[in-house]
């Protein structure tokens, strides 16, 4: 199946935003080259990506563990919030 706008548009924002950091893009690249060669990606490199740009913004995640990472956030839509 192929990726969604959103999720192509935000990998590409990686690429703008992290462009100075070598362990970033190193781990955007790695993410990538395994996309293109499996058609799809693993999820250790899609965390080696997410806890990159956690280090390079000096957020800690040493109480997260890598399952919550892994879990997307889907707000309740029906949610009664003002």
């Amino acid at each position: 199946m192929p990726p969604n706008k959103e999720w192509t548009t935000a990998l590409n924002e990686i690429a703008v935003t992290f462009n100075e950091s070598s362990p970033v893009m190193g781990a955007l690249g790695r993410f990538e080259e395994r996309i293109q060669a499996q058609g799809g990606h693993d999820n250790e490199d899609l965390l080696h990506l997410i806890e990159a740009m956690m280090a390079e913004l000096g957020i800690g995640y040493a109480g997260l563990d890598r399952e919550f990472l892994l879990r997307p956030f889907r707000p309740n839509p029906n949610s009664s919030q003002s």
